[in-house]
């Protein structure tokens, strides 16, 4: 199902392609009356770098990249604005040569807007400055070295030179494209310390043969909001949420190389199906999506500031917003919340028990009475027929989308764990908000910090012991302390700020601890990211439970563990005796916390079999049997039918027989259609066969127009990742 809300803060590529097609064939027609144009300026050549002696020294000394902890550490990247490089001559080039590249430079701070000084100031912001360090320590891991790296980040915002993308009304977003590369170096005020904690401040330009592949910003009005308005109350708004969102995005496809970055792309475009929490698209869109979600509900600030507002504050904070704008900030609320919570493990369209809120849509269709929303779901599980209209009245946009986002109450995590089920596995890669779940989890309890550091963190320190059961009953002692700590108590932690009320004696320390387990933490994160080119859970959590992790013996464990926990132990195959009871460890909180010797003893023997990748066997399984329709609900839906739910079957199929019921519980199951000749016969055998084909027809040709977007042009015209000195 489609769902409102994050679809103005992403960046559609699709659109965006179809914007660079347009421009070229508008180029096209008048290309020969601009080649003079273009004769003229082939004579231009980039200005010369302005380096400073000191940060050209850091550049060609050999450095290692530190185990920061605490964020001073780290040299922060520098936004700047850019301007596209869009006159006649560089139309007229796209025209000429089917050039696939707009070419940009950055904006020297003298020709700073009245728009772009407020940026900047807007930049200063604690939760960006914390974000534009995780970039620069990303940007680090993947060159090797702390200084070698491109030290800004350009963003477009309001000018004239930036109409044609600014006109597309995206809203925030982020790109790592190849297809906008830097006309020039960059330039801009450069603040950094050396590794001796000397600070210098420069104005310079960075020579173009520094900037290795870089991300950039779009910072440009929504369809419902502007960004002036937006930056107008820094402290109680979304967009530092959003840009934190983007920021991830940002540095998560730098780690990645431009041929795996291209397939991304491709991969997280097959579906159509919308970019929600809730909603169950594509590991690869899921991955990326799930990544940025995590860290804005790590550190980001709507979600907080709303849920401590008083009413009268927030009766005052909405007075001034529109409706759509107030859904959209409940919509970033509610997934911040339900994130930091770890709901989306459950099946979310289980409407007749399980939604995020305590709502009870009506069909305002109806004559005479108002029908119940929950017994229309009751006529459908029961098998009775229902008229395909009157489902389409009963979820009405507006009803359906309060069963996740509006003024009704939200459930508890408790009323969500007694009234759901666990959502497929086969789903759960695929579901953003589970993945941003499980990543929020592991870098907030603390499992990818190295034991060293962990046991620094415990209240009490470790004995010295020798003996093999001495050894065991320690690292027992060490790994119940792990699994029962909340995120609120060392070694986890839950934000990167003072907790509210009183403040303990020791809170300086508590903090300080807090902000180097989160740095090991992202440090680990982002290196597995890089060795893995994980663009998909999968292939992420594979290469840290892996016999060549990075990860250490006991940070393993603690990934498994984590894993299982959140998952509710759903993600493992239950291959022998043994399995099936870890697996049933996890069903409820009461039973890991009784179980945690047993769990401990099983995963420490998977790990020296290495074999704890077992807890991940159901990621990857499903194969992709793509369909293509005109939903009922609006607009033309793509979408991997094996990861569809019931009411996607009845969308498609136009009813609901005892055929598609069965179905749809066997996709509940984890079930799946092997083939598209399976899916095929099945259409036939319950008389929807030329339906059937004509879906997986349209979903071929729409996957193949998509994959027109060939990878190597988008390599031959990518910046090289490999500096010059």
């Amino acid at each position: 199902m489609v769902t409102p809300g994050s679809a103005g803060f992403s960046l559609d590529m699709g659109r965006f392609q179809r914007t660079i097609e347009i421009m070229r064939t508008q180029t096209r027609r008048g290309s020969v009356a601009l080649l003079f144009v273009l004769v003229l300026l082939a004579g231009c050549v980039e200005p010369g770098a302005n380096v400073p002696k000191e940060f050209a020294a850091l550049r060609t000394a050999e450095y290692p990249v530190r185990t920061y902890e605490s964020f001073s550490e780290i040299n922060k990247i520098q936004p700047v604005p850019a301007k596209l490089d869009l006159g006649a001559g560089a139309l007229l080039k796209m025209a000429l040569f089917s050039d696939g590249t707009i070419r940009y430079e950055t904006i020297p701070p003298a020709n700073y807007s009245t728009l772009e000084k407020k940026v900047d100031h807007f930049f200063a912001h604690p939760g960006l400055q914390k974000s534009l360090a995780l970039l620069s320590y990303a940007r680090q891991l993947k060159e090797g070295h702390p200084f070698r790296i491109n030290p800004f980040v350009p963003y477009f915002t309001h000018r004239a030179e930036n109409s044609v993308l600014a006109d597309q009304k995206t809203g925030p977003a982020a790109l790592v494209a190849d297809v906008l590369v830097p006309k020039s170096g960059f330039e801009g005020l450069l603040q950094w310390q050396d590794y001796a904690g000397q600070s210098y401040r420069f104005p310079v330009r960075v020579p173009k043969s520094w900037v290795p592949m870089s991300g950039l910003m779009l910072l440009f009005d929504h369809e419902i909001f502007s960004i002036a308005d937006l930056m107008s109350n820094p402290e109680k708004n979304l967009l530092q949420d959003v840009i934190i969102h983007e920021f991830t995005h940002v540095w998560h496809l730098e780690l990645l190389k431009a041929q795996e970055r291209a397939k991304h792309t491709v991969e997280a475009n097959k579906t159509q199906v919308g970019h929600d929490a809730m909603i169950v698209s594509n590991p690869s869109l899921a991955f990326s999506e799930g990544l940025a979600i995590a860290f804005e509900a790590l550190y980001g600030t709507t979600s907080s500031q709303m849920m401590n507002m008083t009413p009268k504050e927030r009766e005052e904070f909405f007075g001034s917003r529109s409706a759509r704008l107030k859904k959209d900030l409940e919509f970033l609320v509610n997934r911040q919340i339900y994130i930091r919570k770890n709901s989306y493990a459950y099946n979310l369209y289980d409407f007749a028990n399980c939604t995020l809120r305590l709502i009870k849509a009506r069909d305002s269709a109806s004559v005479g009475k108002q029908a119940d929303m929950s017994d229309i779901v009751d006529r459908i599980m029961r098998g009775e027929k229902v008229d395909v209209a009157e489902i389409t009245r009963t979820f009405d946009w507006k009803n359906f989308e309060d069963r996740f986002y509006g003024d009704a109450e939200r459930v508890s995590t408790k009323t969500l764990r007694d009234n759901c089920h666990i959502d497929s596995p086969s789903r759960l890669e695929s579901k953003e908000g589970f993945v941003a779940s499980l990543l929020y989890k592991l870098i907030t309890s603390g499992a990818l910090v190295p034991e060293e550091l962990l046991e620094q963190s415990a209240r009490t320190p470790s004995r010295t012991v020798s003996s093999d059961a001495g050894m065991r009953a320690e690292r027992l002692k060490r790994f119940r302390a792990f699994a029962l700590a909340d995120s609120t108590s060392e070694p986890g932690f839950a934000y990167l700020s003072p907790p509210t009320g009183r403040q303990p004696a020791n809170n300086d320390e508590r903090l300080r601890k807090i902000e180097r387990n989160f740095l090991v933490g992202f440090r680990s994160l982002a290196s597995g990211i890089l060795q893995a080119q994980a663009s998909t859970l999968q292939a992420f959590l594979s290469r840290l439970l892996s016999s060549d992790s990075l990860l250490e013996r006991e940070q393993q464990i603690r990934v498994a563990f984590e894993v299982l926990r959140v998952s509710h132990g759903s993600l493992m195959e239950a291959e022998t005796p043994e399995d099936r009871e870890l697996q049933l460890s996890f069903k409820d909180i009461s039973t890991t916390k009784e179980r945690l010797p047993a769990i401990y003893d099983r995963l420490d023997a998977l790990a020296s079999a290495r074999e704890l990748e077992r807890v991940i066997a159901r990621l990857g399984q499903v194969p992709a049997v793509y369909v293509q329709f005109e939903s009922k609900f609006g607009g033309t839906k793509r979408m991997n039918l094996n990861l569809g739910h019931h009411l996607d079957l009845i969308d498609m199929f136009g009813e609901n027989n005892k055929a598609i019921q069965a179905r749809a519980k066997s996709l509940d199951a984890g079930q799946y259609f092997h083939s598209d000749v399976e899916f095929l016969d099945f259409a036939k055998a319950i008389g929807k066969g030329v339906i059937a084909a004509k879906m997986l027809d349209d979903a071929a040709a729409g996957i193949k127009e998509l994959e027109k977007v060939d990878p190597k042009k988008l390599l031959e015209s990518a910046r090289t990742s490999s500096l010059k000195n």
